[in-house]
């Protein structure tokens, strides 16, 4: 979703004219001939050379319309590794749907399974997804495991197609995600997320550490605008989420959802280093009719746009949460509001989905006891006059780094000032003061000195010593100590490194393209390692 305004971008796979580059290989299907550029201490006749040959590794297969589903499979210490791209339904339909939710499968495929566990296993190499609990899953676990270099991302639940209800037995609930690195996705389908969650119920998705994916990191529901769901009472908590958009895709963010889900909470997260191509690289995204969903005591910092991006949505609680150092390079503001334009809707409370009316002039969120913390204004953002005029702001502190004398805030007239803002009822408790960070250089927006502004108007600390996995015996054949240096390096920005360009890249560098996808991706393996 970045239209006219990113141009037409494509690439070509399996050309030999453009073998050149040490790693490049192409395939000659009439022939069977593989031809290889390796590097010079590379020798193919003394290498395991992996082919992969089926798209699914595992799949566990009952039958929920029956009623006879699977159950209480383990699925403990093992590894599933080099799995092949599915094409089929790519080419068939377009292979640049979000989410790639047109894939039909993955590597670890479950259907119509109930109380099945996957603990301490490695999925890595695939040609898609890496796990997916699909169609009639029910209290099926994912922990302690490690999920890596994938062709789209690492794990989907459920299945939805918007505007659509499941039927009871299709249902996909009471799964959980728990516990996982999640880590290195979108090598062919760029698009796919950490975690795709649709059309679920009671999901738990939590102390995950999730990183380096081209979209989002965890995505959750499916339909667009205020018709009815079956998503409701799902739980995103104490995750690391970071190095998200890497430039290269548009519209995203750490945690984005989708339409009315009661009951769901997204808490005590660590989100940064957020970089879209073009535009909407946020912190958290309530997309297109999020409605009754709690936002508490999370972090969002170095996000290319704001901390947290509401298109429309309704009741939604944004309370205690920490947006600092955010719309770094001035997309938007701190908070943005994207209301669309008009306000024929009488009430906001009745909306008939069917009524041909545009939900999205309809809009609303709670900004409680926050803090929003930017290096320059605005501190709000709307993209129409009274972007914010049904919203309720208060016991918030704001703080621009820069520029401390111009306030700008979206009244319901026009950008004007903040006293005008509160005469409007907004903010009428709130402060415009440092917060006071306790080492905000160090990328740390959990501690606050005693003496903060914030802390009389309710602000709490917000605690990241429980963010990510907290296992005991490692993850996915990864050691203990390696999960501790994983989570550590995950709450905080990533340290860049210098890496030596092949010509083309040094060429396409000097051309002002130096984000280019495949100089990033090989700075961030070069820095893992």
């Amino acid at each position: 979703w970045a239209g006219s305004a990113s141009g037409a971008r494509f690439y070509l796979q399996n050309l030999r004219q453009a073998l050149d580059q040490p790693g490049e290989f192409y395939l000659d299907r009439e022939s069977k001939e593989l031809a290889w550029v390796g590097l010079p201490h590379q020798d193919p006749n003394t290498m395991d050379i992996t082919a992969p040959q089926v798209m699914e590794l595992v799949r566990v297969q009952g039958n929920y319309t029956a009623g006879s589903l699977v159950q209480n499979l383990k699925f403990s210490g093992l590894v599933f590794q080099h799995s092949m791209q599915e094409t089929e339904s790519c080419f068939a339909g377009g292979c640049d749907a979000q989410s790639a939710d047109f894939l039909t499968t993955a590597a670890v495929h479950v259907v119509g399974a109930k109380n099945c566990e996957f603990s301490d296993i490695t999925v890595a190499h695939t040609g898609g997804y890496g796990v997916w609990f699909a169609d009639g899953t029910v209290g099926c676990t994912l922990d302690s495991s490690h999920v890596y270099d994938m062709g789209a991302g690492a794990v989907r639940v459920g299945l939805g197609i918007s505007g659509e209800v499941n039927p009871p037995s299709k249902r996909t609930e009471y799964n959980s995600i728990t516990n996982n690195i999640l880590f290195d996705g979108g090598y062919t389908y760029q698009e796919g997320c950490g975690v795709l969650a649709q059309a679920v119920a009671f999901t738990n998705i939590s102390h995950n550490i999730i990183r380096h994916f081209s979209y989002t990191g965890v995505s959750l529901g499916w339909n667009w605008g205020y018709r009815a769901t079956t998503t409701h009472d799902n739980y995103v908590g104490f995750n690391a989420i970071s190095e998200i958009g890497l430039g290269v895709l548009s519209d995203m963010g750490c945690v984005y959802t989708l339409g009315i889900q009661h009951g769901t909470q997204v808490i005590n997260n660590v989100c940064h280093s957020v970089l879209s191509f073009n535009y909407g690289g946020w912190g958290y995204y309530t997309d297109e009719g999020s409605s009754n969903m709690t936002y508490k005591d999370n972090i969002a910092y170095n996000t290319k746009c704001a901390g947290h991006h509401q298109h429309y949505g309704l009741d939604n609680l944004l309370t205690n949460n920490v947006y600092a150092q955010v719309n770094t390079m001035k997309c938007d503001g701190g908070v943005r509001s994207s209301q669309h334009g008009g306000h024929s809707i009488k009430s906001c409370q009745h909306i008939d989905p069917n009524s041909g009316e545009d939900q999205g002039e309809c809009s609303n969120f709670r900004l409680e006891t926050n803090i929003v913390y930017t290096p320059a204004p605005p501190v709000l953002y709307s993209t129409v006059a009274y972007g914010f005029m049904n919203f309720s702001l208060d016991h918030n502190d704001y703080w621009q780094l820069t520029d401390q004398q111009t306030w700008v805030l979206p009244t319901n007239n026009s950008n004007s000032s903040w006293a005008m803002w509160q005469q409007e009822g907004k903010d009428q408790h709130s402060v415009r003061a440092d917060p006071q960070f306790v080492n905000p250089g160090a990328e740390d927006f959990a501690d606050l000195k005693p003496t903060s502004p914030a802390l009389p108007l309710g602000f709490k600390p917000i605690s990241t010593a429980k963010v990510g996995p907290q296992t005991e015996q490692g993850v996915g054949g990864l050691s203990q100590n390696a999960v501790t240096a994983l989570r550590k390096a995950s709450l905080t920005l990533p340290a860049v490194q210098s890496v030596e360009l092949t010509a083309r890249e040094r060429a396409l560098h000097d051309q002002g393209w130096e984000d280019t996808l495949a100089f990033r991706r090989r700075q961030h393996r070069q820095r893992m390692h």
